[in-house]
């Protein structure tokens, strides 16, 4: 189970037709790919006008707080790209008449890159994969949250963190739930022998068993699932995967599983790692079936997961 690749995403449905149900219409010839019909265009160019596009608020609030940024593509060990830094820089300006205006300026914001200071002593670093990871600063090291998808992307992101703010071991790993963007890039960041050596991983209660039924035994429809759902096969450009909503994209790194040494549950319950206090607030069947909240009170900081 250790070494065990993990897969991302979800399972994709069919709904089979009953043999008496009558042939589908003749449907119109497919559009040409690319090309925006003109309901797309009127759909579009309709939620436009009613949004806020304009405001520079997000803009300001994404740029807050950036310290430095990972300036060449991540790397595998053979040399395969992971993640490129400039795969959406076409997403600028207006949006497109192929593209809903909300997604792409969501998108704008998510292509904000870099080691950000959420306040002295909490950062996060952003923009290298699907999801963000959080780092705090201990006593005598860095409390690493949720280490992303792969271990090249997690790898990277403490780099960059080792290098703007000085070099400091890991002292912590914290899960915040059982979705493998934030738990199997963890072999970036620490390895069985800091295990070994006293570094904790925290997670929530119930993550071993729902990470492995969700990314190993549905591993393949979970794979499936998010192909269809963010587009992965798509090119990056106006007429394919602009991002996933969320996220930038998926990395397309080396995932792998390093089990918690202590599953946390209950409202309240308190832990202090490498002298930073918190107080854990169970969340499970919320975003994830397994999954808790934080709070620091040293910092009066809030972890919503």
């Amino acid at each position: 189970m250790r070494h065990a690749a993990l897969a991302l995403a979800a399972l994709i449905s069919l709904a089979a037709c009953s043999e008496q149900a009558a042939p589908p219409p003749k449907a119109d010839a497919a559009p040409e790919a690319g090309i925006a019909t003109e309901a797309t265009k009127a759909a579009n160019a309709a939620l436009a006008e009613r949004l806020p596009l304009d405001q520079p608020g997000d803009f300001e609030d994404a740029d807050h707080g950036l310290l430095a940024q990972i300036q060449e593509d991540i790397v595998d060990d053979t040399g395969k790209v992971v993640w490129s830094v400039n795969a959406q820089n076409f997403i600028t300006g207006p949006a497109p008449a192929t593209v809903n205006p909300s997604l792409w300026r969501q998108q704008q914001l998510l292509a904000k890159h870099g080691l950000f200071e959420v306040k002295d002593g909490l950062y996060q670093v952003r923009g290298y994969d699907l999801a963000v990871m959080s780092i705090i600063r201990g006593e005598t090291g860095w409390i690493i949250v949720d280490p992303l998808t792969a271990k090249e992307t997690a790898a990277a992101a403490l780099k960059l963190v080792n290098d703007t703010l000085g070099e400091r071991p890991v002292s912590g790993v914290i899960y915040t739930h059982s979705h493998a963007d934030h738990f199997a890039g963890a072999r970036g960041v620490i390895s069985e022998a800091d295990i070994a050596n006293g570094v904790p991983v925290l997670a929530p209660i119930g993550f071993t068993e729902n990470a492995i039924a969700e990314n190993l035994l549905a591993g393949n429809y979970m794979s499936r699932r998010a192909i269809l759902m963010f587009g992965g096969t798509l090119p990056n450009d106006a007429t394919g995967q602009v991002g996933t909503g969320l996220g930038p994209a998926l990395s397309r790194g080396t995932a792998g599983f390093i089990p918690p040494t202590e599953e946390i549950s209950g409202r309240g319950t308190q832990r202090t790692i490498d002298g930073v206090r918190f107080e854990f607030i169970d969340a499970a069947g919320t975003e994830a079936p397994a999954e808790f909240m934080f709070y620091l009170p040293d910092f009066r900081a809030l972890c919503t997961a």
